[in-house]
């Protein structure tokens, strides 16, 4: 059913690309597999994978406007210069991963065997499909090695790297489990339609060679796996909610959402208190950020930050200021300083349950000097307080002793935003002199700078932010953000759409025509 099998590939690629891909490498070997166990003519089989071909690339190309921003993204981590490091190993021992299909077990969680529990009767199905005489032994045999190789990349360091897309998983190994749990599923059912109290012998290996249901002998033996599959997952879910989820809400985990929305309230009305004037942008952190996420989590701008698609330019950058990980290469934690809350426009800090404001906050963008861009962040080999007071004097053009003074200069010079969403910002500057103009903006390749309606090359500072060179005198000054590959993307998915719809009608019309014929 290409259209079933496109629309459904397509939602998983569009819904996440990591998963997505580890659907497409299953499906490659499940195509396989199946291949194998039927017994076709080769012109068949032929066709077969010029159309599995053909609608797993329209899928994908549909989802381009997703995956392409994604492929560009990962591009920049640092991950994507990380290869196979070391020899062959195994994770686990083997019953301590074979323990993982019984019941009523702790959840998998960071460096543990996977979670593979799907139901005992499951495996006792599966088990009587790989050894029921009825199924032919080809098919039993190509079943149980696709089944033996999933199960065995879950243990295999290798085998693992290649699953997460040629990448080394953090914390959770295996986070394939769900397609070894798929086929088990998959190849239980095969087992239970073979088995009936009323059938004649050779009912359900008919009815499996055809893929087709068995005519009444499998129906009363399907019924009651049903029952006992429903059964047993619901007691195993019941275990799991009652002693190892319950935990998640927690009052202390309410509480302090609640707390977290009445600081935002009173944030919000503070920001808002001079009704004649659009906001001007700000960003807020907490004092000591207790969530690797708080500004994704609550909606506020930040700059505690952690994703496994974190730029190596963004994890350096942070780093060599001095900001703390949760994660290697994949995070970082704000820790607040005169400095960092000036630079980052940090107007508000949450701390100890209150809000306080910074009375020395620069504006997202202002005209500087030149030496903000000859800033090397690795020169002096400094790192941490050093480097940040040596950035604040290349930024400002004094001394940390004088942020407050140089603070109030930057301001009279600084961008005066009229509207700012989260791909566009628009607003004024004065440039008393040519310079240079300095954001706070991630240099991601995303960000395009207009003033007065021309748009400029964008220059790199520091290694990470946005910056652009500007003339003397008033302008109007745009910023705005498209991620790289989105374009393309967009255009990429319509055109495997419109194939798509197109190949789709003219295989009704064919048929149609062919009726009538």
């Amino acid at each position: 059913k290409p259209v079933l099998y496109t629309f459904t590939l397509f939602l998983s690629l569009w819904s996440c690309f990591y998963i997505g891909y580890m659907v497409c490498l299953f499906l490659s070997l499940y195509f396989l597999l199946l291949m194998l166990e039927e017994r076709r003519a080769w012109a068949e089989r032929l066709r077969s994978m010029g159309r599995f071909a053909l609608y797993s690339l329209l899928a994908a190309g549909m989802a381009a406007i997703v995956l392409l921003p994604a492929w560009e993204a990962l591009q920049k981590t640092i991950a994507s210069g990380m290869g196979f490091e070391g020899g062959l190993r195994w994770y686990h021992p083997l019953r301590e991963l074979l323990a993982r299909f019984l019941p009523f077990g702790k959840i998998a969680l960071a460096y543990e065997a996977p979670n593979l529990y799907c139901g005992v009767t499951t495996l006792a199905l599966a088990f009587l499909f790989l050894v029921n005489s009825r199924i032919p032994l080809r098919r039993r045999l190509w079943r149980l090695a696709l089944l033996l190789l999933l199960f065995i990349s879950l243990n295999l360091n290798l085998a693992d790297y290649i699953w997460h897309g040629f990448h080394y998983p953090n914390q959770l190994p295996g986070r394939e489990s769900f397609l070894l749990i798929f086929l088990l599923l998959t190849t239980a059912g095969d087992g239970a339609a073979c088995f009936g109290r009323h059938g004649r012998a050779g009912d359900g290996a008919a009815c499996l060679e055809r893929r087709e249901p068995a005519a009444g002998a499998a129906r009363p033996a399907a019924l009651v796996c049903s029952l006992l599959l429903m059964s047993g997952s619901m007691l195993n879910a019941g275990y799991q909610f009652l002693t190892q989820t319950w935990v998640a809400s927690n009052a202390s985990l309410l509480a302090q959402d609640g707390q977290m929305a009445a600081l935002l309230e009173a944030v919000e009305a503070d920001a808002g208190r001079v009704s004649d004037e659009p906001p001007s942008f700000y960003r807020l952190e907490w004092s000591d950020p207790a969530k690797l996420n708080p500004g994704q989590q609550y909606g506020y701008a930040g700059v505690t930050w952690y994703s496994s698609t974190m730029p190596a330019d963004a994890y350096y950058f942070f780093e060599r200021l001095g900001l703390p990980v949760y994660a290697a290469r994949v995070s970082t934690k704000y820790v607040q300083s005169d400095i960092l809350n000036a630079l980052f426009s940090i107007r508000y800090v949450l701390e100890d349950g209150q809000v306080r404001e910074n009375p020395d906050v620069l504006p997202l963008a202002f005209l500087t000097g030149g030496e903000a861009l000859d800033f090397d962040m690795e020169e002096s080999g400094e790192t941490g307080p050093d480097l940040q007071r040596r950035l604040w004097e290349a930024v400002s053009g004094g001394p940390e002793e004088e942020l407050s003074g140089q603070v109030r200069r930057l301001n009279g010079q600084g961008l005066r935003i009229s509207r700012w969403e989260g791909t566009y910002i628009a607003g004024e500057i004065d440039c008393p002199g040519d310079g240079v103009l300095f954001t706070t903006l991630p240099d991601d390749g995303g960000w395009r700078i207009r003033i007065d309606a021309e748009e400029i090359p964008v220059e790199t500072a520091c290694g990470y932010l946005c910056a652009a060179r500007i003339g003397a005198g008033h302008h109007a000054v745009e910023f705005c953000y498209e991620p790289p590959g989105f374009a393309a993307g967009r255009l990429l998915s319509a055109v495997c759409l419109l194939a798509f719809l197109s190949i789709s009608a003219g295989k009704r019309a064919y048929e149609k025509l062919k009726k009538s014929l």
